[in-house]
C-alpha cells in the first residue's frame, strides 16, 4: 500500500548520491583554492643591506665563502650548470637575510644564465656567528658548456642583527 516502485525508490538513491557527490567535489574545490592561495604568497621581502651601503661594507668581510664546486650535465631538457660551496659566518652577529647570485659566464664576461636565490630566510632562519650553511644551485638551460667561461655564486645582500 505504501510501498514505493522500485524504479522510484532507485531514482531518490542516485539523486541522493549526485548530490552528495556535488557538495563534496565543491568542497574540495574550495579547499584546493584556499591552500593555493596560502602557497602562493609571497615571503616578507627583507630590507638587505647591498654592495655599497656603509652595513655591507663594514660586515662583509664576515661572510666567507669556500671554493665553488661546479658541474654540468646534460638532461632530456637542456644543459644544467649545478654548482655548491659553504657560507661561513665569521663575524659576531646574527645573519637573518642572504642573497646570492649564480651566473654562467660566457667569454665576453656576458651572463648567459643567472639565478638569484635567497636561502636565508627561505631555506633556514638564519646563520648565527661562527655558523656554516651549504649553498646549492641549479643553473637551467645554460648553453652548451664549451661556450660558458665560469660559473660562480656572488653575494649581493644581507641583513644582520
Amino acid at each position: 500500500m505504501f510501498d514505493q516502485p522500485e524504479e522510484t525508490a532507485n531514482k531518490d538513491h542516485s539523486r541522493i548520491i549526485m548530490a552528495v557527490s556535488g557538495l563534496l567535489l565543491i568542497f574540495v574545490v574550495v579547499l584546493t583554492i584556499i591552500v593555493g592561495a596560502k602557497a602562493s604568497k609571497p615571503a616578507p621581502s627583507l630590507e638587505m643591506a647591498r654592495p655599497g651601503s656603509a652595513e655591507f661594507d663594514s660586515y662583509v668581510e664576515f661572510v666567507k665563502m669556500d671554493e665553488i664546486k661546479k658541474v654540468t650535465a646534460k638532461n632530456m631538457f637542456g644543459n644544467i650548470g649545478m654548482m655548491s660551496t659553504h657560507i661561513q659566518n665569521t663575524g659576531g652577529r646574527v645573519i637573518t637575510g642572504l642573497q646570492l647570485r649564480a651566473v654562467a659566464l660566457g667569454f665576453s664576461n656576458e651572463p648567459l644564465k643567472e639565478r638569484t636565490i635567497t636561502p636565508i630566510p627561505k631555506t633556514r632562519e638564519a646563520l648565527g656567528p661562527n655558523e656554516t650553511m651549504l649553498i646549492e644551485v641549479q643553473l637551467e638551460h645554460i648553453p652548451n658548456p664549451q661556450d660558458v667561461m665560469e660559473m660562480t655564486i656572488e653575494l649581493v645582500g644581507f641583513k644582520v642583527k
